[in-house]
């Protein structure tokens, strides 16, 4: 039966009798080949690598990490203790000072309700702030409390 498939394929292919034995003669023995390469690759070990260069790259950065969790800790422990609730509140956060609210400006460091409704007035007769340091204009708002807010604020 496989002789009958195997003639009706050399004739399609054009491939004579001794040329289909011959293919697979050489079929049967590449097969033999891996085989035989598979078994015995089994028994052999794998190549070693070295993993110094790896380990010294993430003993470093795991030191960064901790490094960095420290000083986190750190700046939460001193946001907790002695600052006040505004700045808590303002932790990695910016106001634009020409958009905010009067309960927005009042998180800003030495900004209660009254010098917030002085600033949104200014704001509404001048127009927009073109930058953080004429929040100086302000009455009340001096060199000192402007440096005190002057991370806390933007203009854009």
């Amino acid at each position: 039966m496989i002789k009958k498939y195997l003639k009706r394929f050399g004739e399609k292919a054009g491939l004579t009798e001794a040329e289909i034995t011959g293919i697979l003669f050489f079929a049967v023995m590449l097969l033999t080949g891996l085989t035989v390469r598979h078994f015995n690759n089994e028994q052999t070990s794998l190549p070693s690598f070295d993993y110094s260069g790896q380990d010294s790259l993430f003993l470093r950065l795991k030191a960064l990490n901790d490094s960095l969790s420290t000083v986190d800790t750190l700046n939460i422990a001193a946001r907790t203790s002695g600052e006040s609730k505004k700045s808590q509140m303002l932790f990695n956060r910016k106001i634009n000072i020409n958009l905010a609210s009067k309960d927005d400006l009042t998180m800003l460091p030495g900004v209660g309700e009254k010098t917030a409704i002085i600033i949104i007035t200014y704001r509404s007769q001048n127009g927009r702030f073109r930058k953080p340091e004429e929040i100086m204009d302000i009455k009340g708002i001096g060199p000192a409390k402007f440096a005190k807010m002057r991370e806390y604020i933007s203009v854009k």
